[in-house]
């Protein structure tokens, strides 16, 4: 069973200079003198004197991000409708660019499905060098049927039947029905398959 540090421990660890490349314990850089200890100390150490770390934890920052960035290079920028495969639940599913998200090397992805749409840092996404996306949620509002059709001739033999009107989602989506021979023996009623 693992015991709590003793205040006196504690205590210690608050006056001993814990950053590297830093002279000042954390009770000096908060309250600006040391802490009094069972450690004998002169009395000058004990005096209260404002102290600036700001500037050395600043430079132990830059050097660590030099040595870091040694490494590491920039992702190239994606641009809209770009297809890409995108990190989701742990698979890559397969996606879209919509548009740069106002986050840093962030992007809005809508997946394949159109189920989604996601934000994701560039280094969850990968570009796909595949066929651009042709699923029918990528469509804008389907055209509207006008009210008042041009006069045509009913009784003209040349005469084209009217377009189908289109069923949309309250969202604005067309809805499709599936292609007749995918489910010839299920009753589309009943919800059972035919025998």
């Amino acid at each position: 069973m693992k015991q709590a540090p003793t205040p006196t421990a504690l205590l210690q660890y608050r006056n001993t200079p814990s950053v590297a490349d830093c002279d000042y314990s954390p009770a000096q850089m908060l309250f600006s003198w040391s802490l009094r200890t069972k450690l004998p100390v002169t009395a000058e150490q004990l005096i209260p004197a404002v102290v600036a770390p700001r500037d050395k934890l600043y430079d132990r920052q830059q050097k660590q991000k030099n040595y870091f960035d040694r490494d590491t290079k920039a992702l190239p920028p994606l641009q809209a409708d770009d297809v890409v495969r995108v990190q989701r639940d742990g698979e890559w599913h397969r996606g879209r660019v919509l548009q740069p998200h106002v986050a840093p090397r962030s992007y809005v992805i809508e997946t394949e499905d159109g189920s989604s749409t996601l934000r994701r840092n560039r280094r969850h996404i990968k570009t796909a060098e595949e066929a651009p996306l042709c699923a029918p949620y990528i469509e804008d509002q389907p055209e509207t049927v006008s009210a008042s059709p041009p006069l045509t001739s009913l009784t003209s033999p040349s005469a084209a039947p009217p377009p189908p009107i289109l069923k949309t989602t309250a969202r604005g989506r067309v809805v499709k029905s599936p292609a007749p021979e995918c489910f010839a023996d299920y009753d589309m009623n009943s919800g059972h398959r035919q025998k």
